[in-house]
This record gives structure tokens, sequence and C-alpha cells, in this order.
């Protein structure tokens, strides 16, 4: 007989499974359950090798039958069969039907002796029994087209490789590759209305799946240019990695959710973690806005204009320091917000409903974007039905700032447990993670954008409560399991909130004793030591660095000192913050950048001129040296703090000899004010520079006499090295530290600074890199600076290497004249 094997995320729903299927067999055919991961911790997702014992165990001549449920489900067991030695993988056929009736239905076939082809088909057809009970049809409303859209053009056909499908990122980046040519462009996908391909409220609710075939239309005279970049986007997996996708495909997903006054809230573990505290309960998140009427639309036009360009600044700043902080992936969240702003056919809707309707402002944008998020909740695919709560985000943001009311503001007075209906990424980005516990929602997914960045920020979250979340009151004692989903009550289950805090307590005793860990020094197997440093931008980020065994601070941003305000902030405001950095890094050595703004990083109020070319105009140290008034007063606060503090200062964007003479003549200037007005500070504070600009490689010996220290900042460095933009689509596949190019600049720049005596460090996210750091220790590169949460991990990676084992490696790496060579050699 041929056997089945039933492969679930779930261990209680395969297990479930088979023992209906073993019934409708009556046990005559041999059942094998797959489900789950060996973890408690988190139990749900699927194990190659746990499937691969079960197809062993089930082995039949005959043929073995695999069905799973959904997404790595079926990696996993694509994955096992590879692995099978190949006289039972030549019998292993796996099977798309659905999981419980295709099981069923696959039995009762085995049972009276069919072969492996009509067992499958069996199987494939279990859906249909029910299917002519219910009288399933299935009804599609079609949108009428607009009459702008290329219907006729001539067309380039690519299919959708990636996991996920066409879901945020990959949906900005189709639309940003679009918009690099003059063409119009319109793209389709399962025989649905063809849409704007220029327009993110339109691709973004495509929901191409992957192996669909997304079609494109296309008028204009860079077709092929266009159709170039289209192909290699596909070649490129839209961008995804395919590691993340998995990682996300198993996270954990409950069967149920749950709650009565005598029973526990279950929920969708989002983001581990443990928490006990008081209830916030903030549930406005949804503004309604009423239908209003205007007598003066031009008026509201530009009410409406005005906010949205405050808006995008807002989120350009928001998105920069998420790039810093959490790196490019968590950034691409708000490179969607910023399409959605920018969307010329959504804003033309808003425009024209106050024209034409003489609807309000907020009424119009409320409209036009409710009716997405609607779009967007309609959607088959859970991953794309996560993104309204983006939608939802942007929408009330812009009513918000066209009103004038703080609705979408969260303000914790006391360390809490926010309970939301949703919240979005901003919105968490925006808490004080003192004061937040915890957060419980409504609404929202394991992959919604809020639900990724509360896990990188370590808040524990639960989500997908629906109407069960309402049992819970302003000021009710909660605990939440951010592993399982649970919610208890304390006022219902009090001897659970014990056990909790049990657990709690367990957990906490476990994570300290990990971090002092973390806190030892980072010595590699052969006796090397290195110091491995933080990146940050605030005090609480110094705090967070300091928990995770920094050695001390390698680069703090001073730039978001002065971002999201009116005027720069004064000497005594810098001051004090500078002091709190130092305070919560408790006497280790601190390295303060200058204010670095310019390129990526506008700030309206800076005065920067438009350029053709913003990373190579007015930014960094150039600024400064054009705008010494802001320029001295951070110098002097900067002084001052050295006076009590281990701090050195770095200048950024310098690509000359004589940036370092003018800037060190101001900060001369500087002591000299201070001397007069008899305040103190460190006459010995140590001065660098940040290495960005492939000019520095070529005079180090002249900047020598000059600084006491170099920090590589390998993320500017690579982009000027290889003139590539590194945001760009296009180029992203070619775009890498690692290149030989760079490779060969930073082991000039490591060992000229060791041969001229001054400290070298780097600051890129190369840095993060745990092969990227083995490879550079061969080089001599003995100091890492890196985001906080990164440190115990690369600390480990170092305690593990050798370095003299790492030269030898390096010696074949040098001969790499390819990015691929490279990556085959630090893989291999």
């Amino acid at each position: 007989m041929v056997s089945i094997v039933i492969v679930s995320h779930s261990e209680k729903l395969a297990e479930g499974v088979k023992e209906l299927a073993e019934q409708m067999s009556q046990n005559k055919v041999k059942i094998a359950a797959a489900g789950g991961l060996d973890d408690e911790s988190s139990p749900i997702g699927t194990d190659a090798f746990k499937i691969m014992e079960a197809i062993e165990l089930v082995d039949s001549e005959d043929g073995i039958l695999v069905l799973m449920d959904i997404g790595s489900a079926v990696m996993n067991a694509e994955l096992a069969t590879e692995m099978l030695p190949e006289e039972i993988m030549k019998r292993v056929l796996l099977c798309e039907a659905p999981l419980v009736e295709g099981a069923i239905a696959a039995a009762a076939q085995s049972m009276v002796g069919a072969n492996l082809q009509a067992v499958a088909k069996e199987a494939r057809n279990g859906i249909e029994g029910k299917a002519s009970l219910l009288c399933t049809a299935e009804n599609e409303e079609v949108e009428s087209l607009d009459e702008t859209i290329v219907t006729d053009g001539k067309e380039i056909n690519i299919t959708v490789p990636n996991h996920l499908g066409l879901h945020a990122r990959p949906a900005v980046r189709l639309v940003e590759i679009t918009n690099k040519f003059n063409n119009k462009v319109s793209v389709s996908v399962n025989n649905k209305p063809f849409v704007s391909a220029t327009s993110i409220s339109q691709v973004g609710t495509l929901g191409a799946k992957q192996g669909d075939t997304l079609i494109f239309k296309v008028v204009g005279d860079e077709f092929l240019q266009f159709e170039k970049a289209l192909k290699q986007f596909e070649l490129d997996n839209f961008g995804d990695s395919k590691e993340v996708v998995v990682k996300k495909e198993e996270r954990k997903k409950p069967l149920k959710i749950s709650a009565t006054n005598n029973d526990f809230i279950e929920g969708i573990p989002a983001s581990k973690g443990i928490s006990i505290g008081k209830a916030k309960v903030f549930l406005n998140a949804s503004i309604s806005v009423d239908k209003t009427i205007v007598d003066h639309s031009l008026e509201e036009i530009n009410k409406f204009k005005k906010a949205v360009k405050r808006i995008v600044l807002e989120t350009e700043e928001i998105q920069h320091k998420t790039m810093n902080l959490y790196g490019s992936e968590n950034a691409e969240i708000f490179g969607f917000h910023l399409l959605l702003l920018n969307d010329k056919e959504k804003l033309s809707e808003v425009e024209n409903l106050i024209t034409e309707n003489h609807f309000s402002a907020a009424y119009a944008w409320f409209r036009v974007f409710s009716d997405l998020e609607d779009k967007y909740k309609g959607m088959s695919d859970q991953y794309l039905r996560e993104r309204a709560s983006d939608i939802v985000e942007i929408r009330n943001k812009v009513i918000d700032e066209i009103s004038g009311s703080q609705q979408m503001k969260i303000t914790l007075t006391e360390p809490s447990i926010l309970v939301v209906n949703d919240i979005g990424p901003a919105q968490t980005l925006s808490l004080d993670t003192d004061k937040v516990l915890g957060i419980i929602s409504k609404t929202g997914g394991e992959t919604s954008h809020a639900t990724i960045l509360a896990r990188s920020l370590g808040i524990p979250s639960i989500t997908g409560l629906e109407n069960k979340i309402d049992i819970i009151k302003d000021g009710d004692v909660i605990g939440i399991d951010g592993s399982t989903g649970i919610i208890y009550l304390e006022k219902i289950h009090p001897k659970k909130i014990e056990e909790l805090r049990e657990k709690q307590q367990i957990e906490e005793k476990l994570f300290q004793e990990s971090f002092s860990k973390a806190k030892l020094p980072a010595v590699s197997s052969d006796g090397v030591e290195f110091q491995i440093l933080a990146n940050i931008s605030s005090p609480k980020e110094a705090q967070i660095a300091f928990t995770n065994g920094a050695d001390g601070i390698g680069l703090y941003r001073t730039e978001f000192l002065y971002m999201n305000r009116e005027t720069p902030p004064s000497e005594e405001e810098q001051y004090e913050i500078y002091k709190q950095v130092c305070n919560n890094m408790q006497g280790l050595p601190i390295t303060i950048r200058t204010l670095d703004v310019g390129g990526d990083k506008p700030i309206p109020y800076l005065g920067i001129p438009e350029e053709t070319n913003p990373f190579l105009g007015l930014r960094g140290i150039r600024y400064c040296l054009k705008n010494t008034g802001i320029f001295k007063a951070q110098l002097r606060a900067l002084c001052r703090i050295s006076a009590d503090y281990d701090i050195s200062v770095m200048f950024p964007m310098v690509g000359m000899l004589e940036e370092v003479i003018e800037a060190k003549a101001l900060l001369k200037e500087v002591r000299e004010e201070l001397d007069a007005e008899k305040i103190a500070y460190a006459k010995d504070m140590r001065i660098g520079i940040m290495v960005e600009v492939p000019s520095v490689i070529f005079i180090l010996p002249q900047l020598a006499k000059h600084l006491d220290f170099l920090s590589i900042g390998t993320n500017d460095l690579t982009q000027y090295l290889l003139a590539m933009d590194r945001e760009s689509t296009l180029l992203s596949k070619h775009y890498s530290a690692l290149h030989p190019a760079v490779l060969n600049a930073l082991s000039k720049i490591i060992v000229g600074a060791n041969a001229q005596g001054i400290d070298v460090s780097l600051c890129g996210e190369l840095a993060s890199n745990p092969k990227a750091t083995a490879l550079l220790s061969a080089i001599g590169l003995r100091k890492y600076s890196m985001s906080g949460p990164v440190i115990p991990r690369i600390k480990d990676a170092i305690r593990t290497m050798d370095v003299a084992s790492n030269r030898e490696i390096l010696k074949d790496i040098v001969l790499s004249s390819t990015l691929n060579e490279v990556e085959q050699s630090i893989n291999a």
C-alpha cells in the first residue's frame, strides 16, 4: 500500500490529521506525522530532518505520499526529500492537496490498493465533496479600467520568484524600477485588470504570489532598459533573502483565538518575552472623519499638500534612523510609506475630491485611504492583508497633521502593557521602551511591520486578538507571554500571574547570565584581544549598548539631536544629552561624531540647498565648515563634556587634509573662548575622522600627523568606491563591502593606519558580519563598532575564531577578482 506522511507547523494538528486518516483506513495504511519543532519556547514550525525520518519510517515500495500545510512545510518537505537516499527519494511524491481532506481521501484510496498516482489524485479531489455540499461559486468583482492604463503596448513577462510574493518591499522596489525609466507601464496578474505600475497603491494590491506571472504592458522609448531591469529584479529574487523568508514562514501560528471569563486569552505570538504590569488601553488608533463640504477648495488643497510634505520629511527621518539602528530590511518598511505618500494616483484622487466635490482635505484623504485599506484587508494573502496597518498609519498621520490634533500620539506616564486596536511601525519606533512593557493588539499579524519592529526592539508582543481584547480594562494587571500568545488577567487568574512571574524571573536570570558573558572581553582562541564598540543615536541606545556588553561607543550619531524640530539644539541642550550618554556608559570611552547632514539626511531648517547630486555636495564636515555658528556650538558642548568624561571627537565625510586643518582651527578658537570664560575642558581630547571618501586612502601619512584615530564607514566608502547608490534596487546585486575593490581599500587603510601608529576601527554594516570580522582580523583590524544588540553574537564569534587560521584564508581571498569569488571563499 501507498504510505502517507502528514507535515504541519503544529505537532497537535499533524497528529490529529493522522488519527483521522488512520480511522478512515481502518489502521491498514502506514501513516506518519511530522509536525512542529522540538523547541519548547517556539514549537510551531517545520523541521526537514523530522520530515525525512517520518518518510523513512513509513517507506513503502508502493510509494510515499507527502501532504503539507503551508509556507516552510513545503520548503522543508522538498529539502527532506533531497536528503533521502536515492532509492527512497524516487518513491516520494509531494502533493499540494488540502491537508485534512486530502489525507482522509488518500488514506481511503490507499486502503483499497490504489497506486501512488491514483492516491494523489484522490487527495487533490478531497475538497470537492465539501464544495458541492456548500454550492461554492466564485464571483469576482471586476473593476473598471482607467482610460490611462496601457493595454496594448509591448509586453514583458516575469515570474514571481520569492516565497512571500509581491509583498510590500518588492512592491516598493518594482515601483521604483518602473519610475526610473521614461515609459508608461501597466501590470496585471492572474487575468486581473491592468493597473499602473508606477502606483504603489495599485501594485501593492495585485496580490501576486510565488510562481505567478506578472504581465507588463509598456509604451515608451526606454522599453529595452526597463525590460533588462525587470529581468534582473526577477533574478535577484525580488530582493528578498531566502534565509529571512524561511524564518518568517516558520514563526508560530496558533490555531485559535479564544477568551472567556473562565479562560485565558490567546492570540498570535508576535515577539518573545514575558511581561507583567498594568494595562494601558489606547483604542483610538482608528480615526474617523465626517463628510464635510467646504467653500474654499484651494485653501484645502494647500492644507493637504503641506500636511503630506511634512509627513514625508518626518518619515524620511524615521527611515534614516531605522537604517542606522536596525538595518536596511527594517528601513524598507518606511520606503513603502514614502511611496504611498508620493503616489501620484492617490494624490490626484484626493485633489479631485477636494476640487470637484468640495470635500474638506481631511475627509478627502480619509476617504481615499480608507478605500485603499479595504482593498488590502480584502486580499486573499495574509501577508498582504497585514499591510493594511501601514495604510492606516499613513492615513491617520496626515489627518493628524491637517487637523493639528495628536490622536496618533501614544504617551505613557508609567511602565505599562499597551493595549491597542492596531499600531503602525512609526508609532512602534516612537514608543519609550523604558515604559512599554509589552504590546497587545486587536488586529495585525506575525509579519506586520509593527510586529517586525517590536521584535527588533525586544518588546514582548501578542496580536490578532480581535474583540477578545475587550475584557481588558485600563489599569488591569495582566501578564503576557509573547512566546505562546497567552494573556492572563490577575483579577481572574492570580495564581497564573504568579506562575508567569516565576517564569519571568527564571528567564531574567538566564538573560543576565547570557549578558554577563557578553560583558567579558572578546579574545580569540589564539589569544588576540578585540574591542567591540557600539553605534548609537541616543542616551537610551547607549544604555542598551552597555547592557549588551559594549566596550565603549565607537560612533555616536549626533545628527538625530537636530531632527524633528524647527531650530538647532542649543549648546546647553547638547551638553545635557551628551552627559546622559556618558553616564549610561559608566566611564567607558565614547566617540562622538559631529553633525553629519546632507545627502540622505535632509533637515529643512538647516538651509541645505537643493543640489543635482546631494551625495557629492554640501554634507558632513563641508556643511559644518560653511555654518560655523552651528558647528562651534556643538564643539563647545563637546569640549565641556570632555572635562569629566573619556570622549573623542570625530569629523564626518572628510575628503582632504584642508578640511581637517580648518576644523581643528575652529576647535582651537572654541578652546580659547572657553579659557577666557574659565570653563574646563580636556586638552588631550582625541580627534579623528570618518574614512568614507576614497581620497583619504591616498593621503593617510599626511592626515596621520593631525589625527589620533580613523573610523571606517563602509556604507558610504563602498558607495563612493563603486560609484553605486546603496539604495538602488537595480544595483543591489553588485553593491557589497566584500567586493575586491573595497577589501583592497580596507586593507590599505588598516595597514596604513597601523604603520602610522594611529588607531583604526570600522563602524559600517560590515562590522555586524561575523565572517567579515574574521576576514578583517587577518588584515590587522582590532576594533569594530556595531548596533548594540549584535554585540554578544560578534563577541561569541570572535571567541571561537583563530586569527592565525584567518590569515591563511585571507591568502586565497586576496587573489579573488570578483565579488562572487570572495563570497565563495568566505562561505567555504
